[in-house]
């Protein structure tokens, strides 16, 4: 009999969908044994074992997705000592799904290319090892900064790859939290590994296209007892355009009760900054841990707030350094050209150490601009200005100047205000020098120095009138009637006097070499005020 076409037409297309189905299931049972093998040869030469629930695969919808995924580190290494967890993460995944995943190329032509890839539910659970714990450590020998090793493929596309949902935990031995880092969402775009040329199976991470963007980020610090948080952070890699939101940093516990809880007088800071844009961010530089490089740094409406508790003792063992001594210590590991601080704000408080009343400086309108330059023959120079307003209405100018920070610690140092009553001065000189302006009108102040990292001198030179001065005693609150007589009789009341002539203030003071590079400058200039008011003060008229 033989057969129409419509019946030839049937049947063969009855057959091809056979040789298709059939090819099919051999393709899916192809892989499926690829990634049997994979994790049987990964488990057997790792100090993990990797393991799943299911495999959900789908030729038609090009799709792959995996179910319960977990990377536990085996508790016994094969010499019977147990191996150390703090090297060896447990991770355990909810899903891992893979879109556009081109199954044939996989298996005919060693090429991975996926459209997307999306992980929901990740948890990762570290343990910090103890003291006295030598566990055993597994060794990377085919460790390499600038590449990673892939045998099987030949080329590796990935287009988007998000995740949601991410938690990690660093514990002690004790089970005690030492860290906490949750996210919300993360994606990225333009993975691609590129074959190095030469070199069997080698690839190099190529970051042109590179984005990504993360979100509701949380880090928490158990031990130090502050949180790190970052609202939405986006990154383009071709710009190197890094812009983050709402981030802040800051105590878990109200800054007080923390400041007594430590030991030594230690510094506490909170943090908050509405909108951080970086310039110039070298991500193949911070990828293979070659440190933070970028062209610039901008922080708009930043506000700050430091407090320190001057009623504990100081830690006379400590050696904070100046900002050349930090630039030289940090060297490669963080390079910038400009920090731009723009409509910043800082408040600083201190508890002082009689429990009078605490020291507040507020700072407002603040303007930060921090340049590097490279100069001739290698050398480095760091220039620093600043502009605001303290105590509400007086305008301050700051301007800083490290000549030659790769090689010497001397800096230069200079200023002005506008002007204020100098009732305005009175809590910051009180509770630090026990002097209290009783009246008086300041014009305006200017100021210049030079220092290192032992001792500052200069001049300051104060113009004003009408002025009258209290000497108190140690708790603040009661008069040195004899004192402050013989003061207001030693100071003239104006500068420049009736008969024109101008006196400055002596800058003179010898860093205390456990308080910190704030503490110096501001001492620094504070000596200059005090020798222009106080008896005794060193003077000298200015030509």
């Amino acid at each position: 009999m033989t057969l129409g076409k419509t019946s030839k037409l049937v049947i063969g297309t009855l057959l091809l969908g056979m040789v298709i189905a059939l090819g099919t299931v051999g393709v899916k049972k192809r892989i499926r044994n690829l990634i049997q093998a994979e994790i049987v040869h990964f488990n057997n030469t790792r100090p993990y074992t990797f393991a799943f629930d299911n495999l959900e695969l789908s030729l038609l919808k090009s799709s792959a997705e995996f179910q319960n995924l977990s990377l536990i580190p085996d508790s016994v290494s094969t010499s019977g000592e147990v191996r150390d967890s703090f090297e060896h993460p447990h991770i355990f995944v909810q899903s891992l799904q893979m879109k556009g995943l081109n199954a044939f190329a996989i298996v005919l032509r060693k090429h991975l290319v996926i459209e997307s890839m999306g992980v929901n539910g990740i948890e990762v659970l570290y343990q910090k090892k103890s003291a006295t714990d030598h566990r055993f450590r597994v060794q990377n020998e085919n460790k390499s900064e600038r590449t990673i090793l892939l045998s099987k493929l030949k080329e590796i596309k990935l287009g988007r790859f998000f995740v949601s949902d991410f938690s990690f935990t660093l514990t002690q031995a004790d089970r005690d939290t030492l860290a906490s880092y949750t996210l919300k969402e993360f994606e990225i775009d333009g993975i691609r590994l590129q074959k190095r040329p030469n070199i069997p199976s080698l690839f190099s991470i190529n970051t042109d296209d590179l984005s990504l963007r993360l979100s509701n980020q949380r880090l928490g610090l158990a031990q130090k007892e502050y949180d790190l948080e970052l609202g939405d952070v986006q990154f383009n890699a071709k710009k190197g355009l890094l812009k983050m939101k709402n981030v802040s940093y800051g105590p878990m516990l109200p800054k007080e009760k923390l400041g007594s809880k430590y030991r030594y007088n230690t510094t506490i800071t909170e943090s908050l900054l509405p909108n951080v844009t970086v310039y110039g961010l070298a991500i193949e530089k911070l990828f293979f841990n070659q440190g933070v490089h970028l062209d610039s740094l901008i922080l708009e409406s930043p506000k700050f707030v430091i407090y320190k508790d001057n009623s504990r003792p100081w830690n006379k063992s400590k050696r904070p350094k100046l900002p050349s001594e930090l630039l030289r210590d940090i060297g490669d590991r963080f390079y910038f050209k400009t920090m731009v601080f723009r409509e910043a704000s800082l408040d600083y408080t201190e508890k002082t150490e009689n429990h009078g009343k605490p020291l507040n400086v507020p700072m407002r309108n603040l303007y930060l601009n921090i340049n590097r330059a490279e100069q001739k023959q290698g050398s480095s120079s760091l220039n620093i200005s600043m502009d605001c307003e303290v105590f509400g209405n007086l305008p301050l100018e700051l301007v800083l100047a490290f000549p030659d920070f790769e090689s010497s610690d001397d800096f230069y140092f200079s200023g002005s205000t506008g002007s204020t009553t100098f009732q305005s001065f009175n809590p910051v000189l009180l509770p630090t020098s026990g002097i209290k302006f009783e009246k008086g009108n300041l014009k305006g102040m200017t100021f210049k120095g030079k220092a290192n990292s032992l001792h500052a001198e200069g001049s300051l030179t104060m113009l004003y009138d009408d002025l009258q001065a209290a000497v108190f005693k140690k708790n603040q609150t009661e008069k040195n009637k004899t004192v402050s007589f013989f003061a207001n009789q030693a100071v003239r009341s104006s500068n420049p006097s009736r008969s024109g002539r101008t006196m400055a203030g002596a800058i003179d003071f010898n860093r205390v070499e456990y308080k910190g590079f704030g503490n110096f400058l501001f001492k620094s200039i504070e000596s200059g005020i005090i020798n222009s008011v106080y008896p005794l003060g060193k003077r000298k008229r200015e030509k």
